[in-house]
C-alpha cells in the first residue's frame, strides 16, 4: 500500500538529515485512525448500547439481576471511554460529546429536584440539559447509590424514568462518535485524518507544522 521511495534521506545546507517519510507517516495515521480511534469507539458505543438495552430490561423487570447487570455494564461502558480520552481530539471535542459524557460533578441540588419534579427525560429535554445532569456520572449515581449498594426494591419510578433517559443519551452520543469516524459516511473525521497534510485535508496547517 505504501512506497518505500517516499522515504529519502536529502542534504540540507552541507547537513544530512531527514526530510519526510511519506509511508511511515501515512501509515501511522492510518493505524491509529483504524486500529486505536475507530476501535476503540465501536468498543464503546457497543458497550453503551448493552447498558442501554440492559437499563430498558431492569426498566421492565426492577429485578436486582438485571440492576446488577446493569451496574456492571456502566463499569464496563466508562472504561472504555476512559481509554478514549487517550485521544480527545476530533468531534467528541468539537460537538461537545465530551462535556455531555462526562461532565463533573453532578449538580446534586438540581439533580434532587429533577427526581421530585414533573419533567419527563426525553431525548429533546436531555440533549438540552446542562452537562451536569446526563452522561455517565448522573447514571452512575442512580444504577449505585451514594455507597454504591443501590437496592432494586430502592429505585423510584421517577429514577427508572431518568436512568432511561440517561442510558439513552449515553448511547445516542456514541452512536454520533462512530457516524463521525465512520469511513464510509461522507465528510468523515477518520479521512481527515488519514490524509492529513494532503490537499482537501482540513488538517493540512498542523501536519505541514509537525513537518517541520
Amino acid at each position: 500500500m505504501f512506497n518505500n521511495h517516499y522515504c529519502f534521506l536529502q542534504k540540507e545546507k552541507g547537513r544530512r538529515s531527514y526530510s519526510r517519510c511519506e509511508c511511515a507517516y501515512k501509515r501511522r495515521l492510518t493505524d491509529f485512525s483504524y486500529k486505536v480511534a475507530l476501535a476503540t469507539y465501536t468498543d464503546l458505543n457497543a458497550k453503551a448500547t448493552l447498558l442501554n438495552n440492559k437499563v430498558i430490561d431492569f426498566n421492565a423487570s426492577s429485578s436486582q439481576a438485571d440492576l446488577d447487570a446493569a451496574k456492571q455494564l456502566w463499569k464496563d461502558s466508562r472504561a472504555a471511554w476512559e481509554q478514549s480520552e487517550a485521544f480527545l481530539f476530533g468531534p467528541v471535542a468539537t460537538q461537545d460529546i465530551d462535556p455531555g459524557i462526562d461532565d463533573w460533578p453532578v449538580n446534586k441540588a438540581d439533580f434532587d429536584s429533577l427526581l421530585v419534579s414533573n419533567v419527563h427525560f426525553t431525548a429533546g429535554y436531555l440533549d438540552s440539559a446542562q452537562t451536569t445532569l446526563k452522561g455517565f456520572h448522573p447514571l452512575e449515581y442512580l444504577l449505585f447509590g451514594a455507597n454504591g449498594n443501590k437496592l432494586a426494591s430502592d429505585v423510584t419510578p421517577k429514577e427508572k424514568e431518568y436512568m432511561l433517559g440517561l442510558a439513552d443519551y449515553l448511547k445516542r452520543m456514541t452512536d454520533k462518535i462512530i457516524k463521525s469516524w465512520n469511513p464510509t459516511e461522507p465528510a468523515n473525521y477518520l479521512t481527515q485524518v488519514v490524509n492529513a497534510g494532503q490537499a482537501g485535508s482540513f488538517m493540512q496547517l498542523s501536519v505541514q507544522l509537525l513537518r517541520k
